[in-house]
């Protein structure tokens, strides 16, 4: 029988290896705050502007396979994030005792699917996502505070390229749902805060990729 013949591309960059890196960024956290003590009855102040955007950084961690333009990955990453907003004021009522929230820490792990085109890699990416969220409140002078870490999900997109055989850099933006949820204060019964944890991250990095050089692709006819 004749056998089928066989076409090899000229050799390119591959992607297909474990790789490390880092990366810096700015993550935006949105507002939605609401603080229930007894002075307001439990029916809760929503503080003002307790919203806002603070530096990240961190590393990340992934393998990539690819069949010829497609590229499948799996990724984590764990960043540290230095968002933290005081406030002492309510819509319900003018100024009130402070209250705060922080964001100290996300972490995602995701798969991502890539298309690739000369050195450059398009992808998206979708998966499981965990942040570390804390409150606090000025009771009478003595603060207490309570923290919770949330579990969510995550999707985002992102541009990379190839620099040399072994290193990238990245251009992503992601987005992290945690939901609205309550975290309770030690130090002091029936004072609580509700929040909305919605989280959106741009980040710029570079990973060094263990791969075993260029590779050819081939394709049947």
């Amino acid at each position: 029988m004749p056998v089928a013949a066989v076409a090899v591309a000229p050799a390119g960059f591959n992607w297909t290896g474990f790789y490390i890196g880092g990366h810096l960024g700015v993550a935006t956290v949105s507002s939605g705050y609401d603080a229930f003590t007894p002075w307001n009855g439990f029916a809760g102040f929503d503080m003002q502007r307790m919203g806002g955007s603070a530096l990240m950084g961190g590393m990340q961690i992934g393998y990539n396979y690819q069949v010829n333009s497609l590229v499948l990955g799996l990724e984590a990453d764990l960043s540290a994030v230095g968002f933290k907003r005081t406030s002492t004021t309510s819509i319900l009522r003018g100024a009130t005792p402070a209250f705060d929230r922080s964001l100290s820490w996300v972490a995602t792990v995701a798969p991502r699917l890539g298309f690739t085109f000369g050195r450059a890699m398009l992808y998206a990416k979708g998966g499981l996502a965990l942040g570390g969220f804390s409150v606090g409140h000025d009771q009478n002078n003595n603060w207490i505070s309570g923290s919770s870490t949330r579990i969510g999900w995550t999707v985002g997109a992102g541009l990379e390229y190839a620099i040399t055989q072994n290193l990238t850099a990245k251009l992503e933006y992601n987005y992290m749902s945690f939901g609205r949820f309550r975290i309770d204060m030690t130090g002091a019964p029936n004072i609580w805060a509700t929040q909305r944890g919605d989280v959106h991250a741009v980040k710029v990095g570079v990973n060094y990729l263990f791969s075993t050089g260029p590779s050819a692709v081939v394709a049947r006819y």
